[in-house]
């Protein structure tokens, strides 16, 4: 049993919901604005880049490019966690996560915010756009 489904009398019910985002770790998440997003490259060194984030479907998303060093440790299978910061509830925390590095031009259009077009001003006609979705 993994410590995040572990239950005692003493302790917290921490059981993870069929629905990820009814969890209150989650319910915190979505209103973070930035992550940093932390990878090892192929020396496992460790990477760390913060970026803005986009909340959907119980997903964390983050826009990057194909060439960015994120990017790529994650298609080579880099372990990868995401530090999610909010300062308006003092709320910090270091997540564990999946990640695929995706080229979907219809998420890409649902998820586009103003923030995104300021590091990316060709818009969603980049080529090299690219999605990171974190599990």
């Amino acid at each position: 049993m993994s410590p995040a489904n572990a239950t005692s009398p003493s302790a917290p019910d921490t059981a993870v919901p069929a629905d990820p985002t009814d969890h209150p770790v989650w319910r915190k998440v979505q209103h973070a604005r930035f992550v940093m997003l932390t990878t090892l490259d192929a020396d496992e060194s460790i990477h760390s880049c913060p970026m803005t984030v986009r909340h959907d479907g119980g997903r964390l998303w983050c826009f990057t490019a194909a060439d960015a060093p994120s990017a790529q440790h994650i298609a080579a299978g880099s372990a990868v966690a995401a530090i999610v910061m909010n300062d308006d509830d003092s709320f910090y925390v270091t997540i564990g996560c999946d990640a695929q590095v995706l080229d979907d031009r219809d998420a890409m259009r649902r998820l586009w915010s103003a923030p995104v077009q300021a590091w990316f001003p060709q818009g969603l006609d980049d080529p090299s756009l690219r999605l990171i979705c974190l599990v």
